[in-house]
């Protein structure tokens, strides 16, 4: 409970507020506890700065924090009251932000200074940002024809960006009906260029098509919405389009498109 009542202050700029309790056990009967409550002055935020970021301007770090799934917590970096949880919340953003750039050595602290003769604190964040970890380039060996390449991260790449490049290329091969690729990582002799080697595998090919749970409609009807063929690869988009057409046609009210053993996990599939 204090410390709810502790928090609540926080929220609402009393930073320096003070909870503290007392019993008293005069009574046999009964328990009392007292409250005591010491707000102190509210005080407000004059400024948030950054120190540090050689690296990333302040701009640069509000597109990483969007850019990473941060976009609600922007607003720390201009926040109207010192509330511990959220200066505490910044710090750990920061520290993610500066990885995903390439600085896996990165250090963040902050802090609070009093501005004198006003109710109001000034916050600075200090970066260390260690030794960069980047590459100048990607190679991208072997990648199936006819499948659309992921464009690549900016150049410097760090590598939290090389590893969810190479997940959008797995993604990317798994919707083309490429199930179970395999990519390797080698450095090319110059040493600021990684070269990544995509080994396919199967492509898998759709080989039959059965329509279930029809009362009503001739099974010629449905297969008019169905986007794809036998002997055709199987492809996520496609599926996904057959999924909507056979809804958007009125005739169902549901629709699932799924391979008939209820795995897909073969070079030939039934759906």
């Amino acid at each position: 409970l204090m410390q709810n009542i502790e928090q609540m202050y926080q929220a609402n700029g009393y930073l320096f507020s003070q909870v503290t309790f007392s019993e008293d056990r005069s009574d046999l009967n009964r328990l009392v506890y007292t409250i005591s409550i010491a707000e102190e002055a509210q005080t407000k935020v004059r400024d948030l700065t950054i120190t540090g970021n050689e690296a990333l301007s302040v701009r640069k770090i509000r597109e990483s924090m969007k850019n990473l799934g941060f976009g609600e917590s922007v607003d720390l970096l201009k926040p109207k009251y010192a509330i511990p949880a959220q200066l505490d919340s910044l710090k750990d953003i920061l520290n993610t932000v500066f990885q995903q750039e390439g600085y896996p050595e990165v250090s963040v602290d902050y802090s609070i200074t009093p501005v004198k003769n006003e109710n109001s604190l000034d916050i600075t964040y200090t970066i260390k940002q260690g030794a960069p970890l980047q590459i100048a380039a990607l190679s991208v060996l072997h990648f199936p024809s006819g499948v659309p390449l992921p464009t690549q991260p900016q150049s410097p790449i760090s590598l939290p960006r090389i590893n969810q490049y190479i997940e959008q290329l797995v993604e990317t091969l798994q919707d083309e009906g490429y199930l179970f690729p395999t990519i390797t990582t080698e450095p090319l002799p110059d040493s600021s260029t990684i070269a990544l080697t995509i080994i396919p595998g199967d492509r898998c090919i759709i080989s039959a098509i059965t329509i279930e749970g029809l009362s009503r409609i001739e099974d010629s009807v449905a297969r008019r919405y169905i986007g794809f063929r036998t002997g055709e690869p199987y492809q996520i988009k496609n599926v996904n389009e057959t999924k909507r057409q056979l809804l958007r046609s009125g005739l169902f009210s549901r629709v699932e498109v799924v391979p008939t053993d209820g795995k897909l996990a073969s070079a030939k599939e039934a759906l």
